[in-house]
């Protein structure tokens, strides 16, 4: 929905827009609406001396984007806020819990500009910093360090002063409650299923579950390529809850023969 012109060039995978923090909201309103881009406007609402509704602005709506991918990165710009950059953002509701949101923070180049990018169920706010003659702002200046404490302080005053209460990503609710999204316990370093302390929630699709445990290469990647020779069932399970989970994903245990992969790699040429 926004009007970017990116770069032609490999910086633009770094996101070396130009855009204006109204650009911005644009592009993030998919994230948190699941899926649909918004024509802004600026006038929401008219009302007479007696306090009836004269005008109110419907704001047009263009489903751009699938939900359930959608989700998945609101999930991460949700993880952003509770374990990454964006934690500076966040707010509490009035029983004290946090709230339903997420984020994603911007610094350019020797912090020349620093940017923060929320959303929540309902709204999407853009801040941007930065001097009118593009001067460096100082290394220690950042996205996460100074705007997204700005983000928090502003909604945490509308949450506090009960102008704004926060809902839920219910499009994101929903595909958890029904399957299209699952969470899994995976390891950050080796993405494969970890339910220690070291592994954290992951919310992915239900046709990318992981089924190899993380134990899996703990005596090297020798020890796999050994096993892989001979008659071993695989996958290996963690617990016995994963046997119903690669059932409901339509795949059957199968035998690793003599000839598997590793094998075919390793074989010596006639």
């Amino acid at each position: 929905g926004a009007d970017f012109k990116p770069p032609n060039n490999l910086t633009a995978a770094l996101g070396s827009y130009e855009g204006t923090p109204l650009d911005l909201a644009r592009s993030y309103a998919p994230f948190s609406n699941g899926g649909y881009s918004i024509n802004p406007t600026f006038v929401s609402r008219i009302e007479d001396s007696y306090g009836n509704t004269i005008y109110r602005a419907t704001g047009a709506k263009d489903r751009k984007f699938d939900s359930v991918a959608i989700g998945l990165m609101t999930s991460m710009l949700k993880s952003s806020v509770q374990n990454g950059t964006s934690k500076g953002a966040a707010v509490k509701n009035l029983d004290g819990n946090p709230i339903e949101q997420g984020g994603k923070t911007g610094t350019t180049n020797e912090s020349r500009t620093i940017w923060y990018a929320g959303i929540t169920p309902e709204y999407v706010t853009t801040i941007y910093l930065g001097y009118d003659n593009n001067k460096p702002q100082g290394s220690k200046t950042t996205g996460g360090g100074m705007v997204a404490p700005l983000w928090g302080q502003y909604y945490q005053k509308l949450v506090d002063e009960k102008l704004y209460t926060p809902g839920k990503f219910e499009f994101l609710e929903d595909h958890i409650k029904n399957g299209d999204l699952i969470y899994q316990n995976l390891d950050l370093k080796t993405g494969l299923i970890n339910n220690s302390s070291n592994g954290r929630a992951m919310l992915i699709r239900k046709n990318s579950r992981e089924l190899e445990n993380t134990g899996k290469y703990s005596n090297g990647i020798g020890a796999v390529i050994r096993r892989s020779g001979s008659s071993t069932r695989v996958p290996s399970f963690s617990n016995s809850n994963n046997a119903s989970e690669l059932k409901d994903m339509g795949t059957e245990e199968t035998s690793v023969s003599n000839d598997s992969i590793f094998n075919k790699l390793l074989r010596k040429p006639n």
